[in-house]
């Protein structure tokens, strides 16, 4: 194996142990908060990411789920906002494209509503790739480029 090999392996090995250490964190951290509040709220939304990042899709969106549910029960609008991505790029990552759309569109309204500019950009180039990959690309480009104007 070449040099450049046994580095590639070891990278990933190192990138794997620590996302695993950063998942289990987050677990424990999890387990200890009993109170329902925002710190709650982001554990389940970071164990979503790690997830989400080792393929886990399903159980990703379980946790944003939560994290959703738990945002609506506290009226944490920007919380709420931020599950609905999570669970739009769960769904894209699983070529549930109108499913996506939908989650982004629905994130979209709450962070005009809170002006939340830099959601808004986000929700918006999120959208524009999902139009991409659905073979819309007028639709894309046009959200590409409203993404821009923010």
């Amino acid at each position: 194996m070449s040099r450049k090999g046994i580095y590639f392996l070891l990278a990933l090995l190192f990138a794997f142990a620590a996302s695993s250490k950063n998942l289990d964190s987050l677990y424990i951290s999890l387990s200890k908060n009993a109170k329902q509040d925002t710190n709650r709220f982001w554990n389940y939304f970071y164990i979503a990411l790690e997830l989400n990042t080792g393929g886990n899709f399903d159980k990703s969106t379980a946790y944003l789920d939560s994290a959703q549910q738990l945002a609506m029960k506290l009226k944490f609008k920007k919380g709420y906002a931020r599950a609905l991505n999570g669970k739009a790029i769960n769904a894209m990552q699983m070529a549930h494209f109108e499913e996506a759309i939908t989650h982004l569109h629905n994130s979209y309204k709450i962070l005009l509503e809170i002006k939340d500019t830099r959601g808004e950009a986000t929700a918006l180039l999120n959208m524009g790739n999902i139009y991409f990959y659905m073979g819309d690309q007028d639709q894309s480009l046009d959200c590409f480029r409203k993404s821009c104007g923010i």
